[in-house]
């Protein structure tokens, strides 16, 4: 197969359109030097003569450079066509990322009131933890990312958009019926088995803070096991496991809800509040509909 580049036509459809190497130079910003090298290759690879010039340094187009030239244009006329569907593509592609409450129990709720009223979106959703979302956005993998941590990164905005709390969980069973009956705050339960979520969980970030605020060591606690999912975690508490700390609204979007029974940790239940953040780069030149995007969930916050 012939080995010709883009370049290379776009260089020699220049110079003949200019009727100059020098002209094709300044219109393409490059060295007339290096214009020469990709015209002087484009003739390697072709085994054909492109221009000839006469002793006054005059260039004329061959008879097979204008075949050349012809095929050239058509090429580079469907790259541009090609560049611009993908561009628009990219205009209507909004790549969110979400740590794992946002994604179960946020992003859905905005995703489908948005695509009602922007029906030309389209989305792609990441999950992972907090940490991994700011190293997402910042390595350009995500455009927009949901997350319960604010880090104060120099390079993110962080819009707050809403609040959850961290509730303990147990069986629908004694003796936890007869605990909810007698209005048992779940700070009077961690004595009992314990489910946690994996270190760097946001969600068990705001556990390890609360545990600290009320001089609770954690080697003190019968901690049975730590989780990568909060889902399968209210799952086995439902099973009768342990109890856990974790998300009320995880708790409630979840199916086995009724299986379980949840426990404010103290009477000011905001001692083990957790904020979720919209984040978001500075600086970056987000497109009209990202930004509609963004005003939809501060205006739904």
């Amino acid at each position: 197969m012939i080995n010709i580049t883009l370049k290379q036509l776009e260089v020699f459809v220049a110079i003949v359109e200019t009727g100059s190497f020098t002209k094709a130079a300044n219109r393409l910003y490059m060295a007339q030097s290096t214009v020469s090298g990709h015209i002087r290759t484009l003739e390697k690879e072709l085994s054909v003569l492109l221009f000839r010039r006469d002793s006054k340094r005059n260039i004329q187009v061959t008879e097979m450079g204008r075949r050349i030239y012809k095929g050239a244009l058509d090429i580079l006329e469907r790259c541009r066509q090609l560049e611009d569907d993908i561009l628009i593509d990219k205009t209507n592609e909004l790549t969110l990322g979400a740590s794992t409450v946002p994604a179960s129990c946020i992003l859905p709720r905005i995703i489908t009131g948005f695509a009602q009223r922007f029906p030309q979106a389209r989305f792609t959703v990441k999950r992972g933890d907090s940490g991994e979302m700011h190293q997402m956005l910042s390595e350009g993998e995500l455009q927009l990312a949901i997350v319960g941590s604010n880090i104060q990164h120099h390079a993110f905005h962080y819009d707050k958009i809403t609040e959850d709390y961290t509730v303990l969980i147990a069986p629908a069973r004694e003796p936890y019926t007869s605990y909810k009956k007698q209005n048992v705050y779940g700070n009077e339960l961690l004595t009992h088995p314990l489910l946690f979520r994996e270190s760097g969980s946001g969600t068990q970030k705001v556990v390890d803070d609360y545990l600290a605020h009320i001089g609770m060591e954690k080697s003190k606690l019968n901690i049975i096991g730590r989780f990568d999912n909060s889902d399968a975690i209210i799952d086995m508490v439902s099973c009768g496991l342990g109890l856990a700390l974790i998300s009320e609204m995880l708790v409630d979007a979840n199916i086995n809800r009724n299986r379980i029974i949840k426990f404010d940790l103290e009477k000011d239940s905001s001692v083990a509040s957790r904020a979720y953040y919209m984040l978001s780069r500075k600086n970056f030149d987000y497109s009209d509909l990202h930004r509609a995007f963004m005003n939809y969930i501060k205006e739904q916050a």
